[in-house]
Formats: structure tokens, C-alpha cells, sequence
């Protein structure tokens, strides 16, 4: 019911104007399209963080235990998570690097791959990034750097025993791996 009484308190004259504006730029069915969309983002966006707070939370105890099964563990394999990165994915970039350094499985390493000439604050980023945790590896390759080409050159740095795909904007729990 608040979905619906917040749904209600849209400011519906800007909505309008926008839905008018892109019938007539886009077409009928790019408006149908973009409501659907923006009606599931408004509807289950509540209902998923709560499912996150309930399901995929940890508490100090369960975030404890973990620790002591990962003490425990006769071997502390590396996990080799790499990601290739184009010029515009450095609004997203910093947050999933966040959520990997936060792991509580400390033994991974993150390898980033760009092409040969990325927009120079991209490239500032990423060697600072590299500069404070020694599990960052940062590579370049040659142009042109197809998304195939920047996955070899990262499965190239990886020397973990697994191997996992990130994409820039990925957000992994903190007990992901």
C-alpha cells in the first residue's frame, strides 16, 4: 500500500510533459517501454532492499563466524575477479571496487583492463587504485580493444586458482566470495 500512496505523490504535470515529449520524439512504444521500466523500478525497488536486509545482511555474529571458517581453511586460494573497463564505465567503477575491497574473504585479486588510450581521469583512477591495494592490477591493451580482447588480457594478469566476471556498476556482498 505505501507503493501505491507513493506512486500517488509523483508530480504528475512534469510526468506528462515528459510522457508527451517522448511520444513525439520516440514513438508510442518507446513511452510504453520506458513506463514499464520505470513502474517495475518504483514498485520492486522497496521490496528488493528488503529482501537485502532481511536475506543478504550479515549480523557481527554470522560476519564473525565466517571469519573463523576462513582461519580455519586448510588452503586460502586466490580468486582472480577481473573486469574490462571502457572510458564511460568510470561513474560505476568506484563503487564496485568498493564492494570488492570490503570482502571478508581477504584473498583475491582484481584485475582491471582498459584500452590502449583511456580518457586520462579514468587512467589517474585506476593507477591510484593500483597504488593503494596490491591486489589491483591495472593493464592496457593495444587498440583495438574489443571486450574479448580486454577478457584475455585479464584472464592473462589473473594468476588466482578461480576466476570471476565483474562489469562495471556490479555490487558483490560482503561474503560473495
Amino acid at each position: 500500500m505505501a507503493q501505491f500512496m507513493r506512486f500517488l505523490e509523483l508530480p504528475w504535470k512534469r510526468i506528462l510533459r515528459r510522457a508527451y515529449q517522448i511520444v513525439l520524439d520516440e514513438g508510442f512504444l518507446a513511452l510504453a517501454r520506458k513506463a514499464k521500466v520505470a513502474l517495475r523500478n518504483l514498485v520492486f525497488s522497496e521490496s528488493y532492499g528488503r529482501w537485502i536486509a532481511r536475506y543478504d545482511t550479515l549480523d557481527r555474529t554470522a560476519r564473525q563466524t565466517i571469519e573463523a571458517d576462513i582461519a580455519r581453511l586448510p588452503s586460502r586460494p586466490i580468486i582472480s575477479l577481473f573486469m574490462p573497463i571502457s572510458g564511460d564505465d568510470e561513474v560505476w567503477l568506484g563503487g564496485t571496487i568498493r564492494t570488492v575491497q570490503k570482502q571478508i574473504y581477504p584473498h583475491w585479486e582484481l584485475c582491471l583492463v582498459v584500452g590502449h588510450s583511456p580518457p586520462e581521469p579514468l587512467s589517474r583512477l585506476l593507477h591510484a587504485l593500483a597504488g593503494q591495494d596490491g591486489r589491483i592490477r591495472v593493464a592496457q591493451v593495444e587498440d583495438p580493444a574489443t571486450w574479448a580482447g580486454k577478457v584475455n588480457a585479464a584472464l592473462k594478469l589473473a594468476s588466482g586458482d578461480f576466476v570471476a566476471l565483474l562489469g562495471p556498476g556490479d555490487a558483490l556482498s560482503e561474503h560473495a566470495l
